[in-house]
């Protein structure tokens, strides 16, 4: 299963597709992570909603990590177990 690129603007270049089993980066804001969700929900595409969810998360171990708050998270994990999954 493969994340397919966003659309390119315009005239725009767009990503060449990642090879199977490549990773590449994404950058995704709140804003377009919502509106490729809302497009894959539309079209039934379950294998694109999947993809998304993982890249949300992932970015948000990411932030928890790189923002030095794996602790604070830790702890409210401790507090609260349904919290963490």
């Amino acid at each position: 299963m493969t994340l397919s690129p966003p659309p390119s603007p315009a005239g725009g270049p767009s990503e060449p597709e990642p090879r199977p089993g490549e990773w590449r980066e994404i950058d995704l804001d709140y804003k377009s992570l919502y509106t490729r969700a809302t497009s894959a929900a539309a079209s039934g595409s379950l294998g694109e909603l999947i993809s998304l969810a993982a890249l949300s998360s992932v970015a948000v171990a990411r932030a928890v990590s790189e923002g030095g708050l794996e602790g604070t998270f830790l702890r409210s994990v401790e507090r609260n177990p349904a919290a963490g999954m």
